[in-house]
C-alpha cells in the first residue's frame, strides 16, 4: 500500500476520527486532507459498479462527501443497493439532493429515458448540483428548489459547519446561520405537478424525515 493510500485509509478510521473531534482538529486536518488529496483540476472521478461519474469538489467537505459513496465509507453500500434496484427508464425522487452525488449516479443508472427529481432547498447546494449535472452531460435530472414537509410554509434551514449538514429542525443554535426556504406538502406537490410514480425514493434531510412521510402516503392511496 502506498503512503498516499495509507494516509487516506487511516483518515477514515473511527478511532482517528473520534480523536480528531475530541481535540478539535477537524477543520485544520480537513484543509490539509483537501490540499493533499484533491485532484489538480478540482474534479473527482468516481466509479460505482459500472457507472462512471465526475464531481466538482470545491471544499474539503465536498471532497469527503463525494468520497463517501466511492468506497471509502459505508455510503457505497447504500448507493449500490439503490442502483441494483433500478432499471433503464425508472423514476427516482432524491429528497435532500445536496450537491448531487446520488442524483448524478442514479441518473446514469436509469438512463436517458429515466428521470430523477432532485429536491434541494439550500441555494449553494443547488449551484453545485447544477455544476455536477452539467459536467456529467445529464438531461434527465429536474431540480426542485424546495423542501418537502407536511404543510405549505416557509421555514428556516439551519446551517451546520459542514456541507450537507442543513436541517429544518433546531439542531444548530445559531439563528444567523440559516436560510429562509419554501416548504411544500409532498402529496399536493406531486399531484399538482403530475409527477410520475417513482421506482425508488431516497430521503436524507437531517432529522426532518418524519415530516416528509406524506410522500409514501400518497402512493398508498393513488
Amino acid at each position: 500500500m502506498s503512503i498516499r493510500n495509507f494516509l487516506k485509509k487511516i483518515s477514515y478510521n473511527p478511532f482517528i476520527v473520534k480523536a480528531v473531534r475530541i481535540f478539535r482538529l477537524r477543520g485544520i486536518l480537513r484543509k490539509f486532507y483537501y490540499k493533499y488529496f484533491c485532484p489538480d483540476n478540482g474534479i473527482l472521478n468516481l466509479r460505482i459498479g459500472k457507472i462512471d461519474a465526475k464531481f466538482y469538489v470545491h471544499t474539503p467537505d465536498e471532497l469527503r462527501l463525494a468520497e463517501s459513496v466511492g468506497g471509502i465509507r459505508g455510503e457505497q453500500k447504500v448507493i449500490n443497493a439503490l442502483v441494483s434496484h433500478l432499471s433503464a427508464g425508472d423514476v427516482v425522487y432524491d429528497v435532500g439532493a445536496n450537491i448531487g452525488i446520488y442524483a448524478v449516479i442514479l441518473a446514469k443508472a436509469v438512463g436517458e429515458n429515466g428521470r430523477i427529481f432532485a429536491f434541494e432547498p439550500e441555494k449553494n447546494s443547488v449551484v453545485r448540483l447544477r455544476e455536477n449535472i452539467k459536467i456529467n452531460n445529464l438531461k434527465n435530472i429536474e431540480i426542485i428548489n424546495k423542501a418537502l414537509g407536511e404543510n405549505n410554509a416557509h421555514g428556516k434551514l439551519r446551517m451546520g459547519k459542514t456541507t450537507g449538514n442543513f436541517s429544518l429542525i433546531k439542531i444548530y443554535e445559531k439563528e444567523d446561520d440559516s436560510q429562509n426556504v419554501e416548504i411544500v406538502n409532498g402529496d399536493e406537490y406531486i399531484i399538482n405537478k403530475k409527477l410520475p410514480v417513482p421506482t425508488a425514493i431516497k430521503i436524507d434531510v437531517e432529522g426532518y424525515e418524519y415530516s416528509v412521510k406524506s410522500i409514501p402516503d400518497f402512493f398508498q392511496t393513488a
